[in-house]
């Protein structure tokens, strides 16, 4: 992604995200997978998520963000899930052994280029007129019109009753980076809506950590 519409997703997902907020100092960034001991069944997740490593006394913690399938079968009410919690025997975060990625952004793109392959892409019929099904949550469908080049948003029961037919994952990629939806105001590629809502899970972590430091004084743990 070569821009990152940071204002845009700050405004739509009332957010307060910085520049320097994504690539913050004493953060290491990995993909790998948080292990949880109870919780969504291990078939919705694509096992990579994001890892966050703080040292320090941060290092107690598995910090991170899951990340899920995104179907109609397994709507989540978000896409992805931020975590915080102590280590222990059932939670922990396993790191993909590789040079850890210099930001958010990069650690998102490296996700994205699996979960990709598990978003919808579905040929549906509606009132007679065809469109693809690009993106789904418990509420809503994101359909794309093939004739007037946008998405439209439905409701899912209105989809309740309608034959989803499998299209050539190829096919829909293309059009999760390019064709766009209307979203409270702003203009979202299914890639950027889905790049808000994960950074909307990394808020909520930036928001844990300075809750932290402020309690503990926590600049003296670093060094320059």
């Amino acid at each position: 992604m070569s821009q990152i519409p940071l204002d845009k997703i700050n405004k739509v997902f009332l957010i307060n995200l910085k520049a320097e907020d994504l690539a913050k100092q004493h953060f290491s960034y990995y993909t790998g997978y948080i292990q949880k001991g109870k919780g969504t069944p291990p078939g919705y997740r694509i096992m990579k998520d994001a890892i966050i490593e703080i040292p320090g006394i941060f290092s107690k913690y598995a910090i991170g963000i899951r990340s899920y399938k995104i179907d109609d079968f397994f709507k989540q009410k978000t896409f992805y899930l931020a975590y915080w919690k102590e280590k222990n025997h059932k939670r922990y975060a396993v790191k993909d052994p590789k040079t850890p990625f210099n930001s958010i952004i990069d650690t998102f793109e490296a996700i994205y280029s699996v979960q990709k392959y598990y978003l919808p892409c579905f040929e549906v019929y509606v009132n007679y007129k065809r469109y693809i099904e690009l993106l789904a949550n418990v509420w809503t469908a994101y359909l794309y019109d093939t004739v007037k080049d946008m998405i439209i948003k439905i409701n899912q029961d209105k989809l309740r009753n309608i034959e989803r037919v499998d299209l050539d994952i190829n096919e829909c990629i293309p059009l999760y980076e390019t064709v766009m939806f209307y979203h409270n105001g702003e203009n979202f590629t299914v890639k950027e809506f889905l790049l808000g809502d994960f950074l909307a899970q990394y808020a909520i972590i930036i928001e844990q950590y300075h809750n932290i430091a402020d309690k503990n004084n926590v600049t003296r743990f670093f060094t320059k």
